[in-house]
């Protein structure tokens, strides 16, 4: 990640809440019983989950990539 140089010199990855949203889209994803179901939770989060995610966070790119999670999810189920 280009940006991890920065994001230790802030210490923002050490605040408790920085990365919440998405270890609970992560966990959820986890839970999930098929594509379908990753899906509907990545696209639950970008319109319900995206607003708490701070604006910094989303112009340096340090967020969760639902499209990596869905390619994960894909490669999981179809095997």
């Amino acid at each position: 990640m280009p940006w991890g140089l920065v994001v230790r010199m802030l210490g923002v990855h050490r605040r408790p809440n920085t990365l919440r949203a998405d270890r609970i889209l992560v966990r959820q994803c986890l839970l999930a019983r098929g594509v379908r179901d990753v899906r509907l939770e990545v696209e639950g989060f970008h319109y319900r989950d995206m607003a708490n995610v701070p604006s910094w966070r989303r112009m340096l790119g340090i967020r969760v990539s639902g499209a990596r999670l869905i390619e994960l999810a894909i490669e999981l189920f179809t095997r």
